[in-house]
């Protein structure tokens, strides 16, 4: 279910142009878009700390 919902989003967002558009302008950046690349990966650290993905630290043998 959750790889259908991934799909989906995937489908979306390509659909509406956001794949398109985050290219071009990483591609304009040029040797900037390592800090593009740095953004993108604290956002996706964010998102994944705001909706409890990974259950890691909930461990009984960590508490």
């Amino acid at each position: 279910m959750l790889l259908v919902a991934a799909g989906v989003f995937a489908q979306g967002l390509s659909t509406i142009g956001f794949i398109n558009s985050l290219i071009s302008i990483a591609t304009s950046f040029g040797s900037a878009s390592i800090i593009l690349m740095l953004v993108l990966v604290v956002l996706t650290m964010l998102a994944a700390m705001t909706t409890g993905s990974g259950n890691a630290p909930f461990t009984p043998s960590l508490r």
